[in-house]
């Protein structure tokens, strides 16, 4: 026996912004036998929105875009009428990119001015976000006279890459002193007073993993029938 279900669906608009969104989901039944179950799923969601309202010029609002999605395969097998063992294998995806590479302008430093919006880069962006999580449990029922047993076992792997906020292309302040504006000494290529140069270097990519090991058993015991 054997039943399967599946759903897509696509949009354009987020936030009244130009945007592709595709959805599927996809869910399967069979019963290879009497005594076995299984259960399929998958789910996945891709998008791809801009802009983020970052209160900057036009064309250097960033975008986020990336893919997710979720699988997993449950397996129901009966020992017998009080026996029963529920296998279940999981994996699942996030990987979005947060960008802000619009205008040509994005790959210089940022361009702070005193008294007025700067242009360029933020300092922000670009950065991203990748998490792997991998999981398997099983758990076994056993049902005997008034008590009912349940034991059980839970293992997750997370793999991560993070791509962290830095100030990879730089920024120049250009402030007001000498006797002239911020936008005077930003001409004159002046940083003025308080004006400052910053920019970081190195990695900005951060590759944590994380293994999580749960264990249990429980009895329910039924002292008295009701």
């Amino acid at each position: 026996m054997a039943e399967a279900a599946c759903k897509w669906a696509t949009s354009s608009a987020f936030g009244g912004s130009p945007n592709n969104d595709t959805q599927l989901v996809i869910k399967g039944d069979y019963m290879p036998s009497s005594k076995d179950t299984l259960t399929l799923r998958y789910t996945y969601d891709t998008v791809n929105a801009s802009p983020l309202n970052l209160n900057g010029l036009p064309d250097f609002d960033a975008q986020v875009s990336g893919p997710s999605y979720n699988a997993g395969i449950t397996e129901t097998h009966l020992f017998s009428p009080r026996v029963v063992n529920e296998l279940r294998l999981s994996s699942s995806r996030i990987s979005f990119a947060f960008t802000d590479l619009n205008n040509p302008l994005t790959l210089g430093p940022q361009i702070n001015i005193s008294g007025l919006s700067g242009f360029g880069a933020n300092g922000l962006f670009p950065q991203g976000r990748t998490h792997d999580t991998y999981q398997y449990q099983d758990s076994v029922s056993w049902n005997t006279g008034k008590h009912s047993f349940k034991f059980g076992v839970d293992l997750t792997q997370i793999k991560v890459v993070d791509q962290i906020p830095a100030n990879t292309f730089g920024s120049i302040n250009y402030g007001n002193g000498g006797n002239f504006s911020g936008l005077a000494n930003f001409i004159d290529n002046f940083s003025g007073t308080g004006g400052s140069i910053s920019r970081f270097f190195g990695s900005p990519v951060t590759r944590p993993q994380y293994f999580y090991q749960n264990y249990y058993a429980q009895d329910t015991w039924k002292i008295k029938s009701i």
